[in-house]
């Protein structure tokens, strides 16, 4: 198929079939048959597309695994890789390059970029799509990256992704450089590292020799993340629950805005994918959005997987990275709701939680959770009485409610940032008629408990919308 127009190092090509998809990609960009038949299944839904073909791109992860690798090999490996931009429908060729800026202004219709490097088979590098524009928000947590087209500056709201090498990185390295480039482009806080900083910090001498890479074990990821300045917490699998109570886990921290680790077999194998968002962000029956790097971006882990290699009985262990300021982890939190709430002070009672209820609970800011506060439709004392007192960087929030998980009829809000062993960990509890107020400015083994009526009472009012949302 021949481009409808050419310069320099940029090709632009209208694509009106699947079939033109896979022309291009085997044909144009070097894709395996079978990689082009996936790239043409992948965007099918999305059809007429224009290719903007970018050859002699520099690409800062490629660049990396030459330095480390490559360079070294036997054979020409080029300092360049090829970069490719999608748009939605057939955008004017000359636009498509000068004037992309304005076009996506104008209509929305950049869907992102993804690498090819010059490695074989995974040849799949650096990849940002935009899951607004495919259709998968709310549900999937995204960052903003500024890249750079002919000189214009064009905006992509998603999760990164890439695939594996092979020989320098594996699926694990490749689930941690996911998840460090979220948070570099969410947060600003940690750096960017490359493909080639992961593999060197994930080394271990006393596994051997780490290139060629065969594979990393959960210890190993661990020690990666402690590295980046994350703190992060294991899960295994518990006998008398297996996978479910870690499929539990990573839809917990998921539904907080926290990218997860799910390792697990394929086909005898280990191998291990990204969490990064929920089909369903309020309900409990909801299947996991995921990375595979084996497939392409946004699959779902679910008895019926897309785009992901296996199902949720596989699932042999989940990995959150956490802030160091989150000190309390997930089930921890969601046990010492069930202690609260079977207290006769504040638990259960005239003033306390309906029974026959439903519970989540999920993690946020408090700065997020404040200004949930100020977009409530019903405000009552306790929202101008939360607003206004001090609360730790991180919280814990536990929601009960009836049937609909967006009206809630009572909430907890513990700290994040206290012991595990903390008896008395809430900061404050809303109930229908009643709030209270656990004062922790005071030494740990002092509470000051205080409560205040509501009226009058508000029987349901808006839940937190989430980290996903």
């Amino acid at each position: 198929m021949n481009p409808v127009f050419s310069y320099n190092a940029f090709k632009v090509f209208h694509l009106k079939a699947t079939s033109e998809i896979e022309d291009v990609t085997v044909a144009e960009i070097g894709l395996s048959k079978s990689w082009g038949e996936t790239l043409s299944t992948y965007f099918k839904t999305h059809v007429p597309l224009t290719f903007v073909l970018e050859s002699d791109y520099i690409d800062k992860d490629w660049s990396s695994l030459l330095s480390l690798h490559y360079s070294a090999m036997h054979g020409q490996y080029r300092r360049h890789a090829l970069r490719t931009h999608i748009f939605k429908g057939l955008v004017h060729p000359y636009r498509a390059i000068f004037d992309a800026a304005a076009v996506d202004a104008e209509t929305k219709a950049y869907l992102g970029y993804f690498t090819v490097y010059h490695t074989r088979p995974r040849c799949i590098g650096r990849t940002h799509l935009s899951a607004r524009k495919l259709g998968l928000a709310p549900g999937v947590m995204w960052c903003t990256e500024r890249i750079r087209l002919a000189g214009q500056e064009l905006t992509i709201e998603g999760f990164p992704f890439t695939s594996q090498d092979g020989k320098v990185t594996c699926c694990a390295h490749v689930a941690i450089w996911e998840i460090i480039r979220y948070f570099n482009l969410k947060y600003g806080y940690y750096g960017e590292y490359y493909m080639a900083d992961i593999a060197r910090l994930s080394e271990d001498p006393g596994f051997g020799r780490s290139i060629p890479t065969s594979g990393l074990f959960w210890t190993q990821i661990l020690s990666a993340f402690g590295a980046l300045r994350i703190k992060p917490t294991g899960y295994g699998l518990v006998e008398s629950a297996k996978w479910r109570y870690l499929w539990h886990i990573a839809v917990g921290y998921i539904r907080s805005g926290i990218p997860v680790i799910i390792g697990g077999q394929v086909e005898g194998q280990g191998h291990a994918i990204v969490g990064i968002g929920l089909t369903d962000p309020w309900g409990d029956k909801t299947d996991i959005i995921v990375h595979d790097d084996n497939h392409l971006p946004y699959g779902t882990l679910s008895q019926n997987p897309l785009w992901c290699g296996f199902t949720p009985s596989a699932i042999e262990y989940v990995i959150a990275p956490l802030y160091a300021k989150i000190i309390v982890p997930y089930e921890t939190s969601r046990m010492a709701s069930l202690v609260i709430r079977s207290d006769s002070l504040y638990g259960f009672g005239p003033h306390g939680i309906p029974y026959g209820t439903n519970r989540r609970t999920l993690l946020t800011s408090s700065k997020s959770y404040k200004r949930a506060l100020c977009a409530r439709t019903t405000t009552t004392d306790y929202e101008f009485f939360a607003r206004t007192i001090p609360l730790p960087k991180f919280v814990w929030i536990t929601e009960f409610f009836h049937s609909n998980p967006k009206q809630i009829c009572c909430e907890y809000v513990l700290d994040a940032t206290t012991s595990t062993y903390d008896w008395q960990p809430f900061l404050l509890l809303r109930y229908p008629s009643r709030f209270w107020y656990n004062h922790r400015t005071h030494a740990s083994d002092i509470n000051d408990l205080q409560y205040a009526d509501i009226a009058p009472p508000v029987p349901l009012w808006d839940a937190f919308p989430g980290n996903l949302i």
